[in-house]
């Protein structure tokens, strides 16, 4: 991880709210973009936008998160079993594995290194929590979080704070600073070619009857490898 960086990134939940709770407060169940700004051993910050609603600002630091729901007017502390990252493989490092370098999707594209982080599960095989490094840059391309956090709303100390919450994340921006300024103002977290709902009246994708397709299973259970899979349906 290098010392300071900034980036944008597409946060995708692990499941949409309850209908019981449509609207919860907090930004962990809609899709999101994020500026994420870090310095290390100072600060992470996180200025998270939900898709639908609302946004959320999270300010971690070596004393705990604070969190800001009116774009910095105002602060309160609250603990969401977050810490300060200094790596980004959590507190598992030592553990983290390369099976190898390819592109993404084994499709063509830029090379990737393929990383993946075991989560240890009581009386279970540990989970994976993968990450994609661009080989050449060495800039994060993607993650999945194979095994979400103790519950939607608080993490685990030892996985990375904030992208742990999410299934996916997706990097389309990702800066190296020579030295990183803790945010003061907001700003409204976007990227290029991204559009909020569906501007361009896209129908919903129908499967055809019959198909074939290849497809990267990539496990969830740390004991295995991706797997270039041909998947066939009638």
């Amino acid at each position: 991880m290098p010392e300071a960086w900034v980036c944008t990134a597409l946060l995708h939940p692990f499941s949409p709210p309850l209908s019981t709770d449509p609207q919860p407060n907090n930004p962990f169940f809609q899709l999101c973009v994020a500026t994420v700004t870090y310095a290390q051993g100072q600060f992470l910050s996180a200025q998270i936008a939900g898709c639908l609603y609302g946004t959320w600002w999270y300010m971690i630091t070596p004393e705990g998160t604070r969190l800001s729901t009116d774009q910095g007017r105002t602060w309160s502390t609250v603990d969401m079993g977050w810490s300060l990252p200094s790596n980004w493989f959590g507190g598992q490092f030592p553990n983290a594995t390369c099976p190898g370098s390819q592109p993404l999707n084994w499709m063509p594209g830029p090379v990737v290194d393929w990383w993946k982080v075991p989560v240890p599960i009581a009386n279970s095989p540990p989970a994976a929590t993968w990450m994609w490094f661009d080989s050449a840059s060495q800039a994060p391309v993607r993650m999945m979080f194979g095994y979400g956090p103790p519950s939607p709303t608080m993490g685990d100390p030892t996985q990375l704070a904030v992208f742990q919450m999410y299934s996916f994340t997706y990097f389309p921006v990702f800066e190296v600073l020579d030295s990183a300024a803790r945010p003061t103002a907001w700003k409204t977290p976007t990227f290029p070619g991204f559009a909020l709902g569906n501007p361009n009246g896209y129908k919903n994708f129908v499967w055809n009857s019959n198909f074939g397709m290849t497809v990267m299973m990539t496990p969830v259970n740390e004991n295995f490898n991706p797997l270039p899979t041909w998947v066939l349906y009638v």
